[in-house]
């Protein structure tokens, strides 16, 4: 994709509940990694918002004709994940890590507090020594 603004790659977590409708006991909340492209931080953070939105409440069908409840309940972090599409897939070539994952989670494990206000995420507070990327 060419364009004549600089696209950075964020990676967001973000706090996911999947439950079988009508068994309250089938809950499992997850932490997952979604990748985003945008210009700067402020636009990475609409597009994961808008991401969430549209996943929460999304229901689908599993194997046994079960309908399962996708619930999204905030946002974890965002994080610069590249400055590019080029750079992202040359650094998992090289194996470093960058892996997109979900971590499961139990529900005594998950809470509010592991939903990080917008003006605490890693992309609005770098760090003070500043993150070498190789591309």
């Amino acid at each position: 994709m060419s364009t004549s603004k600089e696209m950075k790659i964020y990676a967001c977590q973000y706090i996911e509940t999947l439950e079988i409708e009508g068994k309250p006991k089938t809950k499992l909340f997850s932490i997952n990694i979604v990748l985003y492209e945008a210009e700067n931080e402020e636009d990475a953070y609409e597009k994961a918002l808008y991401g969430i939105e549209t996943r929460d409440g999304y229901r689908y069908k599993n194997d046994f004709g079960e309908v399962v409840r996708d619930g999204c309940l905030g946002i974890k972090d965002i994080d610069i994940a590249a400055y590019s599409w080029k750079g992202f897939i040359e650094e998992i070539k090289e194996g470093y890590g960058h892996d997109a994952a979900k971590v499961w989670l139990s529900e005594s494990n998950c809470n509010e507090t592991m939903i990080t206000p917008k003006e605490k995420l890693s992309i609005f507070n770098p760090p003070t020594n500043e993150k070498k990327y190789r591309y």
